[in-house]
């Protein structure tokens, strides 16, 4: 494996445990606030996000280089990329609200009589949030350029068993 490959690797382990941080919010929210159905919503969206990374994390440990996908992989990684495709609709929309929330606070974050504690949970949230943006830019990218690898490797032995026979 590559050391591109390992980085990869890297980073979406990094990504899973930001992605994991987003759903166990989401499901503790889901059962301690007024708004259930939008952390319904959140809670899906991140348990999309979390199957296609432990997908994608399955068929760069199993499949990279040389076996090819089955068919069934093949349907289930491309639904879950398109779906993740809408994921960065979601996660850029959580990075606006962010926004706007420590917009909303911070006059009263300036404030001499706050604690320097709440700057930090204000801007550890927006951080965390734009983190996990930007990594989810860098893993589809990764997972398409893992699909065309091995689809490349494919046809490469194809056209080598081809010329054998």
């Amino acid at each position: 494996m590559t050391i591109r490959w390992k980085l990869f690797r890297i980073i979406c382990i990094f990504q899973l445990l930001l992605v994991g941080y987003g759903l166990f919010n989401s499901v503790f929210s889901l059962f301690s606030w007024h708004s259930p159905v939008y952390f319904l919503y959140k809670t899906v969206c991140y348990g999309l996000i979390l199957a296609f990374m432990s997908q994608t994390l399955s068929i760069l440990n199993y499949n990279y280089p040389d076996l090819p996908l089955s068919l069934r992989q093949k349907r289930a990684f491309n639904m879950l990329y398109l779906l993740n495709m809408l994921m960065i609709a979601f996660l850029f929309a959580q990075l606006i609200s962010e926004w706007r929330l420590l917009k909303l606070v911070w006059p009263w974050l300036k404030e001499g009589n706050t604690k320097p504690a709440y700057r930090f949970i204000a801007f550890f949230s927006l951080s965390i949030t734009l983190l996990n943006f930007l990594l989810h830019f860098i893993f589809l990218g990764g997972a398409y350029r893992l699909r065309r690898v091995l689809y490349e490797h494919l046809v490469r032995t194809w056209d080598e068993k081809g010329e054998a026979g």
